[in-house]
């Protein structure tokens, strides 16, 4: 018996938007040659990135709420024709 998917699947998940992030950003700071030193910088610096991505993230993701809230009752009011 197959298993059903889960109802709620995001699509863009916080995660996968810090890797790719990380990613993105070690690919385009990569050194010419991999020292000890240089391989420690460029990883503290991948790191920094991902926290950075995530606090990004964790203030940005109230404020597309609110805004996604403040839409959503916009069209219900524009397709009713009255407030609420």
């Amino acid at each position: 018996m197959a298993s059903k998917p889960k109802a709620n699947q995001v699509l863009l998940k916080p995660g996968m938007i810090t890797i790719a992030a990380v990613l993105m950003w070690s690919a385009r700071h990569e050194p010419d040659s991999f020292s000890a030193a240089s391989t420690g910088v460029w990883l503290m610096g991948a790191l920094t990135t991902a926290l950075l991505v995530r606090a990004a993230m964790a203030l940005a993701a109230p404020l597309i709420g609110l805004a996604g809230a403040v839409l959503g009752q916009a069209l219900r009011v524009m397709q009713n024709g009255a407030e609420p």
